[in-house]
């Protein structure tokens, strides 16, 4: 089977690079990629009949005649945000200077959409674990931000929450809570309960595990009960991401759960008392891994003392993403959420 064709063009050669390199990277042995900077190239090159399953052009060389060759999908990028779309409605604009991650994504969801065979581009799902070791510290808000961030990116997400007591659903339109069928499923510990709990999940911006009714406790339930459910999603590989939201609190069940994660985002806050159990924290476990383990400064202030500066924290792990204080007015609903540029950049240290 052949592969699909994309061909990048345009005579900005340096924006050029960082575009191809990203197809490069994501889609090297998926794709036949043809890259154009001279005009003079390009003008003899569309002279014949042409065919491609992807056409980039920039705006300086897109005409309407273009469309007379084979292409699948054709994307103009052009340097005028907000600018509608082509006459045509088989020719999309795309505005040059957004994220090249966010043009590649939107690329590969939508312009070659039904194109790629799902081997091509499947990858391993990453599972993220979002843990702070001080209460308050806004970790479900920055789970839920990041999980809408990511699949605003055309990620596909799988949000859960561990906490003994859940109330994420604060962020989302449907209120409901997992059914007392459902959480017998995760109570007995079969060895896939992701296959058996897979009808019981729902969907807004990302897929999501519905909250518990009760505590875990209550429901006879311990939060290693997630672990098998965890690896059996990753297992699936039905989502390029799951993000895991746990409490406060430190035992082995949770350092259990660090160690078949990916990714554990430590949630912390700018004072003296955060960055003290930070660095108790950092005591019990091996968090120098820079690959594994990062630190998020959550609703950070310029007005008050970072005691972060100068701290064992800092000279030891430094500190990944400093997120600024939310306006609570604008940030009650998942929608509001994704709309924040400090998840977006969150969102960017794993795409």
């Amino acid at each position: 089977m052949s592969k699909p064709i994309v061909i990048l063009a345009d005579l900005d050669e340096s924006y050029l690079i960082t575009l191809e390199f990203k197809f490069l990277k994501e889609l090297n042995h998926a794709i036949e990629l043809e890259v154009i900077t001279d005009k003079g190239y390009f003008d003899e090159y569309f002279r014949n009949p042409r065919k491609a399953d992807l056409l980039v052009v920039g705006d300086e060389l897109y005409s309407q005649d273009l469309q007379k060759h084979n292409i699948g999908s054709l994307y103009v990028l052009t340097e005028r945000m907000n600018q509608g779309g082509t006459e045509d409605l088989s020719v999309h604009k795309i505005y040059k200077y957004t994220s090249i991650r966010e043009i590649f994504n939107e690329l590969l969801s939508e312009g070659l959409a039904g194109v790629l065979t799902t081997e091509s581009v499947k990858k391993e799902t990453q599972v993220i674990a979002l843990y702070s070791p001080i209460g308050g510290a806004g970790v479900t808000t920055l789970s839920v931000g990041l999980g809408a961030a990511l699949a605003r990116n055309h990620k596909k997400v799988c949000y859960l929450s561990t906490e003994a007591l859940q109330s994420f659903q604060f962020y989302l339109s449907n209120k409901g809570c997992l059914s007392g069928e459902a959480c017998n499923i995760l109570k007995e510990r079969n060895l896939h309960p992701y296959i058996q709990l897979k009808d019981y999940m729902r969907s807004e911006e990302f897929s999501y595990l519905p909250p518990l009714y009760a505590s875990l406790s209550a429901l006879g339930l311990t939060f290693d009960s997630y672990r098998t459910l965890i690896e059996d999603i990753r297992n699936s590989r039905d989502y390029d991401y799951v993000i895991v939201d746990m409490e406060t609190g430190f035992h082995s069940e949770k350092t259990q759960l660090f160690g078949i994660v990916d990714k554990v985002m430590v949630i912390l806050l700018q004072d003296a008392f955060s960055v003290h159990k930070a660095e108790s924290l950092m005591r019990n476990l091996e968090l120098k891994d820079g690959e594994k383990f990062l630190f998020v400064c959550n609703r950070f202030s310029r007005e008050q003392k970072n005691w972060i500066v100068n701290s064992k924290l800092q000279n030891t792990a430094g500190i990944s993403e400093y997120i600024g204080k939310l306006p609570l007015e604008e940030a009650d609903h998942i929608l509001k959420l994704e709309e924040f540029e400090e998840f977006q950049r969150l969102s960017y240290i794993f795409i």
